[in-house]
């Protein structure tokens, strides 16, 4: 009688799943990296340095090309994201140099996304990922620096 009272219905505890609002973080950026690619792939590739879309030359986006005349250390990423979606790496590379491993960054979000989405447990190392986007910033800084002296 007192295994009875000592086993009393306490519910057992639920397989760990993620958590609703990290399942809807995963939608979102499988979403915006397929929108990424997605674009890169279907844009034209840039011609003479300028991206043109249904015949019209895009316009500048840079405020700091606009306001200073130099570039920002994001200056190409456009550009270079279209020519890798084109698999032209040379080009993307000589358009911003971080702009390849960037692009990766973004490609390689969809199969993961799509596998998380799928098995709840999958997790990457998060402070290994965690350090990716500080550590592209760190190069696209590096990179600005480095095109001052090119």
């Amino acid at each position: 009688m007192n295994d009875m009272a000592s086993t009393s219905s306490i519910p057992e505890a639920a397989p760990s799943e993620a958590p609703s609002g990290n399942r809807r973080s995963h939608k979102y950026m499988l979403v915006i990296a397929s929108i990424v690619v997605l674009l890169s792939v279907f844009l034209p590739l840039p011609t003479g340095g300028k991206l043109v879309v249904f015949g019209v030359e895009s316009p500048p986006l840079c405020v700091f090309q606009a306001k200073l005349g130099i570039d920002c250390p994001g200056c190409g990423l456009t550009r270079s994201f279209v020519s890798m979606g084109h698999i032209d790496i040379v080009q993307a590379w000589e358009f911003n140099r971080v702009g390849p491993l960037f692009f990766f960054v973004f490609f390689f979000q969809i199969p993961y996304r799509i596998m998380a989405l799928w098995d709840r447990r999958l997790q990457l190392n998060s402070r290994r990922w965690d350090l990716t986007y500080p550590v592209i910033a760190l190069l696209m800084i590096i990179n600005w620096i480095v095109n001052f002296f090119i």
